[in-house]
C-alpha cells in the first residue's frame, strides 16, 4: 500500500491535447515516492506525465524498475549533480512516444518527445528552471536575463520542428501577479511566438501552439 497525501493533482495540472491526457507536476524527488506518484497518475487517468525535479540518476535502475512495475515507461533526463532532472512517465499501452534530442541550455533543463494522437503529431516538452545557486560561478546560469535569451532561442527552434509543441514545466515565475515585471516579460515572450496558455488558472505553466 502507498499514499499520495503529500502531493496531488489539481485541475490546473491536467490538460487535454487532442485525445491525450497530459499531467504535469514537480515531485521534488520521485526517488522516495514512486508508489504514491504512480497511483496518483493512474487515479487521474494520465496518459503521459511531465515531471520536474525528479532527482533521478542514470544508475537508479531500481527506481525505473518500480515505475515499470506500475505499467508505465519513463524517459529521463537527469541533471549532472544534485537535484533537478526532468522526465516523462507514460502508459505504453496508450502511447508510443519517440524521444528527441535537443540542444542543452545552461539556464533551464528540457526534454522532448513526439507523441502521435488520433488527429495530430504532438511535440511534448517538459522544462524546469531552477533558482537554486550553489556557488558564484553558477550565478550567470540562473539569471533571468540569461534564461530569457535561452528560452527565446528554444521557442524559435520549436517553431520549425515537426509536431505541434505542447510545453509543460516549472519556471519559478510569479505569473499569478499581474504587476510582476519579470513574469510579464516571460508571458510576452512566449505569446510573441504564438504560444498561449492551455489552462484557465494564470499560474499554470502549460502551453501549446497555436
Amino acid at each position: 500500500a502507498c499514499s499520495h497525501d503529500r502531493f496531488h493533482f489539481k485541475k490546473r495540472n491536467v490538460i487535454e491535447s487532442a485525445d491525450i491526457r497530459i499531467g504535469c507536476f514537480n515531485t521534488h524527488s520521485i526517488v522516495n515516492k514512486v508508489c504514491g506518484v504512480m497511483e496518483l497518475i493512474k487515479e487521474h487517468s494520465i496518459d503521459v506525465c511531465c515531471v520536474t525535479e525528479t532527482w533521478l540518476k542514470l544508475k537508479d535502475s531500481a527506481i525505473f524498475a518500480e515505475i515499470h512495475d506500475h505499467g508505465y515507461d519513463v524517459f529521463s533526463a537527469p541533471r549532472r549533480g544534485r537535484g533537478g532532472g526532468v522526465a516523462f512517465l507514460f502508459n505504453p499501452s496508450k502511447l508510443k512516444p519517440v524521444r528527441n534530442t535537443t540542444k542543452t541550455f545552461s539556464s533551464f533543463e528540457v526534454l522532448e518527445c513526439l507523441v502521435k494522437s488520433q488527429t495530430q503529431m504532438i511535440r511534448l516538452c517538459v522544462l524546469y528552471r531552477s533558482t537554486r545557486i550553489t556557488d558564484k560561478d553558477k550565478y550567470n546560469e540562473t539569471k533571468v536575463s540569461k534564461f530569457m535569451v535561452d528560452f527565446d532561442e528554444y521557442l524559435e527552434s520549436l517553431l520549425v520542428k515537426t509536431g505541434v509543441p505542447v510545453l509543460c514545466g516549472d519556471f519559478n515565475f510569479h505569473v499569478e501577479d499581474p504587476l510582476n515585471k519579470i513574469a510579464k516579460s516571460f508571458i510576452s515572450l512566449y505569446e510573441s511566438k504564438g504560444i498561449h496558455s492551455a489552462c484557465a488558472e494564470p499560474y499554470t505553466h502549460s502551453w501549446r501552439y497555436p
